[in-house]
């Protein structure tokens, strides 16, 4: 049934982005690497992250977007992966500044159980540069569908990108995370993505 979810998921973004007619602006591929600290002790890892994402941006703005997450849990804990596919909008404000959203499904996977999951995420960015741009915040919300699954985890970060040349760009998250309203983890990323 969940395999099901996410593939009507999946199915359901690419016809919506598809309306436009030309494969026109650019294609970015990310890779990530975060470790999760605990929240109280920043100490004690409670997990390592490694995330490949592939994203789409119409010359309108669109964002068509698709990311997979294997999550390598500390103590004794199950790993488990994460596989999204999101549709969003970024709108330009003058020359540096930017606002962005998505909306996107999802499945989680681990041995204990799959579930399937909604995500919402907004930021804003300000380009401080030619090769520098900020994310001055971003805020993610998720949610299993069955809120039995204890999957209300939502995050706030901040990051910067430091532009290499004009299709390489590396950066770093600081971000803190909540799970049923109690701080879950505090994180720091560290990413490398390439435009084509």
């Amino acid at each position: 049934m969940t395999v099901r979810r996410i593939a009507s998921a999946a199915l359901a973004a690419s016809v919506l982005g598809s309306w436009h007619p030309a494969l026109a602006g650019d294609t970015t591929v990310e890779f990530q690497i975060a470790n999760d600290r605990q929240p109280d002790d920043l100490g004690v890892s409670k997990d390592m992250k490694y995330l490949v994402g592939l994203a789409h941006g119409f010359d309108n703005g669109v964002v068509l977007g698709g990311s997979f997450q294997y999550t390598d849990a500390r103590a004794g804990k199950p790993d488990s992966q994460n596989l999204e596919a999101t549709l969003g909008y970024r709108l330009r404000l003058g020359d540096v500044f930017s606002i962005n959203g998505s909306a996107g499904l999802g499945g989680r996977f681990t041995p204990l159980d799959d579930f399937a999951y909604y995500v919402l995420r907004v930021g804003a960015d300000w380009e401080l540069s030619k090769a520098i741009t900020w994310n001055v915040v971003g805020y993610r919300y998720r949610n299993a569908f069955d809120t039995d699954n204890d999957y209300d985890t939502p995050e706030v970060s901040t990051a910067l990108a430091f532009k290499i040349d004009a299709a390489n760009s590396v950066t770093t998250t600081l971000y803190q995370g909540w799970k049923d309203g109690a701080k879950d983890e505090t994180g720091i990323a560290l990413g490398f993505k390439h435009a084509f």
